[in-house]
């Protein structure tokens, strides 16, 4: 246990590894996500809480990656 709170505490620091802060983010807010459902979700609300969920995520993860794309299609110089 003493290893894995090191862990994600080295999250916060720069120098040492651990896990990024995308992947910290992306586990508290499925952490939020679990609460919610738990505690405010029901089978009446559940279809448009998962298209919530599932549209959150898409959008909060997907900014990376069409970065990350636009990145990869650019041409890339070369040195005379």
């Amino acid at each position: 246990m003493n290893n894995i709170l090191k862990f994600i505490s080295a999250s916060f620091d720069g120098f040492t590894p651990g896990a990024s802060a995308k992947k910290l983010s992306a586990f508290m807010f499925m952490l939020c996500c679990v609460y919610i459902h738990i505690r405010f979700i029901d089978l009446s609300n559940c279809i448009e809480a998962l298209i919530i969920d599932a549209s959150t995520m898409t959008a909060l993860l997907g900014v990376s990656t069409i970065q990350s794309m636009k990145v990869a299609k650019e041409p890339k110089s070369e040195a005379i």
